[in-house]
């Protein structure tokens, strides 16, 4: 769902962007995307159905797996997607397989490089690989420095070989490992980070240590595994292993890849070296010196790519992490698709550029047709009949007002009135405004004050002359929409202000035939509207110009009786709001004092460096918000906040306190203050 929303706003902003004009600009936070670095996992995190959601409905992942299982059926007599996704009734079998050494390696290789297969298909290319024990072997394929069947070939060996040693233990540990001793037999297996690390031997020793740190209040946890994996358990495999490796070909990395053999850069000489593979299942696995030389280099965000989250959490404890972001690709194992997608997600508001249309594949999108943006300057209205010529009586045409409302009584007579066309004058008008506001000629009526490049401030100001000048209304939300520009405000001000008219003479009052009201422009609903509007005015009109000659049939004043006495109760307030009760003359009751002196000697505690830093500068202060509605009672408390230092909504003052800025500046600050993004665009 995440998803969804997400390339619906890409594809909006891709959309919009030739659309926007004048003062509106796109603004890029960097000159190009952020890089992402593949973190592939090693052994301890399978599961049956790893990223099954992922195989039913993801044709590349799909793919990738089931070319991985052809693979690997002659090699480990087993196709893996038996163990990885079993029917119900190879499900008992398949709990027991996903731990057994010589399939679980493969099973994990597979996932992880379906995943990395389907990370690039939506656009998200490598520019750094780190694997963690047996996840090397899927950088060193994705790196282009081994072909996958010859991975494949190694790792089924590697996991055969494995599989027939004597069986072990492993201990994970909350402890640098340079503040550990290790008694006899137990060996340092990986360093994580710098204050995690693991050590494996034979499952009695292990038991025994465990033990040992419990009582020293040493956090510890063993870990299910099958062999003590990185530790001497592994030497009788070394030899017989390098000589498998030895006839791999290897090819220089494509990709920059860090080993987590060596902490170092794999380089073309690296690979040379046949006894690297022997070495790497033996020696201590130092991911937490690979991912420090990452570190080093320039700013990746960092991408588990495989089952659960250990490595994002090993690397979000580390301590050179910085502000590097950190991103799992199925941290819960619940609902890998759920997760895939919220990973997609996060990845996209981070700034790394998102495939869509490989992510939306195949599904088929309806388009809609809105209407344009309203920097078209075009109108949509419902009835647009009045924009074509219609002969009378064409049913596309209102009828007559006459014909709508009915004819008049005949008994009341009416003063013959005139409407004038007020719409050029109005428009000239409201041009003289405009630049007497603000300096700006209008040679445009159908620009809005926004293309203009008028500000709030003028706005503000703009009603209020508008309302002291004609005596309409006009609030600044409807100058920021219907009435944005000199045109559609005309329109309004015509509709809205009186009909102007001649005053009729006493003696000759007028009858109803003799209304007319000239038309106003505009659609036939504005016409429709105006007419009705002005036809009432001008019988208003009437009915006050035979009041005023006595005319027969015209209202009488009404009188009261003279016995007759108006007497009302005194007037109450009606509703929720209740006035607050004062003491005596007056004043705050004893509890509403003891209140507001409680208040005002927290508040100055909590804020004192900024009443003093006020009192210190007083003298050349000019804060008109700080005498507004000034209160004796509490003018103690009456001063700014000074600020110390602010980022995004937040701003902490010179008391460490905190603040969540809801009025952003009253509206300066639209992104918030000093935006990383902004001030980067700005600097460039």
């Amino acid at each position: 769902a995440f998803s969804h929303r997400a390339a619906v706003v890409v594809s909006s902003i891709e959309k919009a962007k030739p659309l926007l004009r004048g003062d509106f600009k796109v603004i890029k936070a960097a000159s190009s995307p952020p890089r992402v670095a593949f973190l592939f996992p090693g052994q301890g995190s399978q599961y049956v159905d790893m990223a099954r959601p992922l195989y039913e409905n993801e044709p590349v992942f799909r793919t990738a797996i089931d070319e991985c299982a052809a693979l690997l059926l002659p090699l480990i007599r087993h196709d893996i997607r038996q163990t990885l996704y079993p029917a119900s009734h190879e499900r008992e079998a398949a709990e027991a397989n996903i731990h057994r050494t010589a399939l679980t390696q493969p099973c994990i290789f597979a996932v992880e490089f379906a995943l990395a297969k389907l990370w690039i298909s939506r656009g998200v290319k490598p520019g750094l690989l780190i694997g963690h024990s047996i996840g090397e072997y899927v950088a060193a394929v994705i790196a282009g420095s081994l072909k996958l069947e010859y991975a494949l070939q190694l790792l089924a060996t590697r996991a055969r070989m494995m599989q027939e040693l004597p069986p072990g233990g492993m201990l994970a540990i909350r402890n640098g490992a340079s503040d550990l001793k290790l008694p006899p037999g137990i060996h340092l297996a990986a360093v994580n980070s710098p204050n995690l690390c693991t050590v494996s031997g034979p499952a009695d020793a292990i038991a025994i240590y465990q033990k040992q740190l419990d009582a020293e209040g040493i956090q510890c946890r063993l870990l299910r595994t099958s062999h003590a994996f990185h530790s001497a358990m592994m030497e009788p495999m070394t030899e017989a292993f390098a000589r498998e490796a030895e006839m791999i070909p290897a090819n220089p990395p494509e990709i920059p890849w860090i080993s987590t053999c060596t902490g170092e850069p794999v380089t073309a000489e690296t690979l040379v070296d046949p006894s690297y593979w022997s070495r790497q299942l033996r020696q201590t696995v130092r991911f937490s010196d690979a991912l420090e030389e990452a570190l080093k280099q320039e700013s990746f965000i960092l991408l588990e790519v495989g089952p659960g989250q250990a490595l994002a959490q090993f690397a979000r404890q580390h301590s050179a992490k910085g502000e590097t972001k950190v991103v799992a690709t199925l941290p819960s194992s619940q609902d890998d698709r759920i997760d895939f997608l919220s990973a997609v997600g996060d990845l996209w508001k981070l700034g790394v550029v998102i495939d869509w249309n490989s992510h939306f594949n195949p599904e088929q999108r309806a388009k809609l047709h809105l209407p344009t943006y309203p920097f078209e300057r075009k109108s949509y209205w419902i009835d647009r009949s009045a924009a074509s010529a219609s002969p009378a009586g064409d049913p596309g045409l209102p009828a007559p007002a006459s014909v709508i409302n009915g004819p008049p009584p005949s008994p009341l007579p009416s003063p013959n009135i005139s409407a004038p066309n007020r719409l050029p004058e109005l428009e000239l008008k409201l041009r003289t405004l405009v630049h007497e506001l603000s300096g700006i000629s209008v040679t445009d009526d159908t620009a809005t004050f926004t293309e203009l490049g008028l500000d709030s401030l003028f706005l503000t100001q703009a009603s209020q002359a508008i309302q002291s000048r004609f005596g309409v209304r006009i609030t600044f939300r409807q100058m920021l929409g219907d009435l944005s520009s000199v045109r559609s405000l005309a329109f309004h001000l015509d509709a809205a202000m009186p009909v102007v008219a001649p005053s009729p003479t006493p003696t000759e009052p007028a009858t109803p035939a003799a209304i007319s009201v000239a038309a106003p422009a505009g659609s036939a609903l504005e016409q429709l509207l105006a007419n009705n509007q002005q036809i009432m005015q001008a019988m208003l009109s009437g009915q006050q110009a035979l009041a005023q000659a006595g005319a027969p049939g015209g209202p009488s004043p009404v009188r009261w009786p003279a016995h007759f006495e108006r007497t009302a109760a005194p007037s109450t307030r009606f509703g929720p709001y209740k006035p607050i009760e004062n003491g005596d003359k007056g004043a705050l009751t004893d509890s509403q004092q003891n209140a507001l002196e409680s208040l005002i000697r927290r508040y100055t505690g909590k804020t004192k460096g900024s009443k003093n830093y006020t009192a210190e500068h007083r003298s050349h202060f000019a804060d008109p918000r700080a005498v507004s509605g000034f209160k004796s009672l509490w003018k103690e408390m009456v001063y700014p906040i000074v600020s110390a230092s602010s980022r995004n909504a937040r701003i902490r003052d010179i008391d460490g306190n905190e603040y969540v800025d809801i009025t952003m500046g009253f509206g300066s600050y639209f992104f918030g203050h000093s935006p990383e993004w902004l001030v980067e665009a700005i600097e460039q």
